[in-house]
C-alpha cells in the first residue's frame, strides 16, 4: 500500500518576502486584500531588529506572488512599511 507525497506549500519551497506591518490590525488588513486576491500569505511574529521598533507582525508571501500581493496592496492602499526578501 502506498501512500501519497505531501508537496510543499509555496511558502516552504521557494524564496519569500515578509511584508512589515505596523500592528496585528496592520497584518490582518494585509491579509484579508491578498486572501481575497487568492494570495496565500502566513502572519509572523517579527523581531524589534526586523521591524525597526518594538516586536511587530509581517506576511510572508511566495516570490512567485510577490509582484502581485505589491500591486493589490497598493490599490487598496494598505502597503507594508517595509519589505525584506528571505
Amino acid at each position: 500500500h502506498t501512500f501519497p507525497t505531501r508537496r510543499s506549500s509555496d511558502l516552504e519551497s521557494m524564496e519569500r518576502y515578509l511584508l512589515v506591518a505596523r500592528s496585528i490590525t496592520h497584518a490582518q488588513q494585509m491579509m484579508k486584500v491578498l486572501d481575497r486576491a487568492g494570495i496565500r500569505t502566513r502572519v509572523l511574529r517579527a523581531s524589534a531588529e526586523l521591524t525597526g521598533r518594538g516586536c511587530g507582525y509581517t506576511l510572508e508571501v511566495a516570490e512567485r506572488n510577490y509582484a502581485a500581493a505589491i500591486r493589490r496592496l497598493q490599490d487598496a492602499q494598505v502597503e507594508p512599511v517595509k519589505i525584506v526578501r528571505r
